[in-house]
């Protein structure tokens, strides 16, 4: 996360480009996604504390 912080500046901005890349992936049929914060648009909003400086996308 710090250095996407680098790049976008602020936390909102960073989620609204984060929650863009997921739901490309959602398209393609990664449903089962997790990020560091439960409320990130098509994640799981499980498994917050282990994904805390990243994010996955899943075929499940």
């Amino acid at each position: 996360m710090r250095d996407a912080m680098k790049v976008y500046r602020t936390e909102e901005k960073f989620i609204e480009i984060l929650e863009n890349i997921i739901s490309v992936g959602v398209k393609w049929g990664f449903n089962k996604n997790y990020a560091y914060k439960s409320n990130i648009k098509n994640t799981t909003g499980k498994a917050t504390s282990v994904h805390q400086d990243h994010f996955h996308l899943g075929l499940r």
